[in-house]
């Protein structure tokens, strides 16, 4: 049924997710166009890797954590990204030595899990962007669509003595050409976050746009590829907050 489905692919997505060495293969066979291969491994040295990396893990999750906890919210919230996705393997890790019946403080594991997963949704909700007066109004609507489609919040008005509010300054340089009929523009675009009137964050990416109908309609074309990139490396990414 649909609920058995569901748990094999939760099951099928943890084991490739799952890392050891010192394997050897003991049995494998091609069905149709699938290759499957089954895998043994001792069980002394694969416990003792697991633990291992449980235990690199974590420190890295604490020093992320101890390095980040004074850091301004933006930073904050990065860094809560990072630790959210060692938490995954650490929430694998610990649950593969559990289930050898190893012992492991799975409740104290998850505790921290959803205590970070908390923090990192209350910082979804307390940070806010502002937009900056000079920055272009194509840009900015770009922008706007896709601090919306994260869900990320934007204020009506700036505060300068709040230090959850992040002011984004665009610009773009446009450098124009035409050749073999068509007219193309290549988009130089800079990014400026600040906070509280420090800069946090900035970046710098090109776009490319052409069209045979005029220099106007190259403009909107890169513009347009722009936005493509947004929505392929996400928006904060391309604001240059996260890495």
């Amino acid at each position: 049924n649909s609920y058995n489905e569901e748990m094999r692919q939760k099951v099928r997505q943890s084991i490739e997710k799952i890392s050891f060495s010192g394997y050897e293969v003991s049995k494998s066979e091609q069905v149709e166009k699938k290759f499957y291969v089954e895998v043994s491994v001792e069980r002394d040295p694969f416990i003792r890797e697991q633990k291992e990396r449980v235990e690199f893990v974590q420190k890295k999750i604490n020093d992320l954590d101890k390095n980040s906890i004074q850091s301004n919210p933006i930073q904050r919230r990065t860094s809560l990204i990072k630790i959210l996705d060692l938490c995954k393997e650490l929430d694998l890790k610990a649950r593969i030595l559990s289930g050898a019946q190893e012992e492991i403080d799975m409740k104290g594991i998850l505790s921290l899990i959803a205590k970070y997963q908390n923090e990192f949704e209350k910082s979804s909700s307390s940070i806010e962007f502002f937009f900056d007066s000079s920055s272009p109004k194509d840009l900015v609507q770009i922008l706007r669509s896709a601090l919306n489609k994260e869900k990320l919040k934007i204020a009506k008005a700036l505060d300068k003595s709040d230090p959850n509010q992040i002011v984004i300054g665009a610009k773009y340089e446009a450098t124009r050409n035409f050749i073999y009929g068509s007219h193309m523009t290549k988009l130089n675009v800079d990014f400026e976050n600040s906070s509280q009137g420090k800069i946090v964050a900035s970046n710098n990416v090109e776009a490319t746009g052409n069209s045979t109908i005029g220099e106007s309609e190259s403009t909107k074309a890169a513009i347009k590829a722009l936005e493509e990139q947004i929505q392929k490396d996400g928006i904060l990414k391309t604001l240059g907050i996260l890495n």
